[in-house]
């Protein structure tokens, strides 16, 4: 898929743009990610070193509310960077 905003796959029509908001434990908020590969278990709960992450570009459809996720440019780096 190039940059291009997608149409909706049920109304065909241009999709916004947006973004989903993830809030931890603590209270922070993140802007949701994904990451390439298996999560690996530690001792503080999940362990995350250097991977490919990329920020989830989120797309909804005006007309009937469907969401639909790109994870578009990656990189290399740790999960809190």
């Amino acid at each position: 898929m190039t940059n291009s905003i997608p149409k909706c796959r049920h109304c065909d029509v241009a999709m916004t743009i947006g973004f989903t908001l993830d809030k931890g434990d603590s209270g922070f908020q993140y802007v949701s990610c994904w990451i390439e590969g298996v999560p690996d278990e530690g001792f503080f709960g999940l362990k995350i070193t250097e991977k490919n992450i990329g920020v989830v570009q989120t797309y909804r459809c005006s007309e009937c509310g469907y969401l639909e996720n790109y994870a578009r440019e990656l990189s290399v780096k740790k999960w809190w960077s």
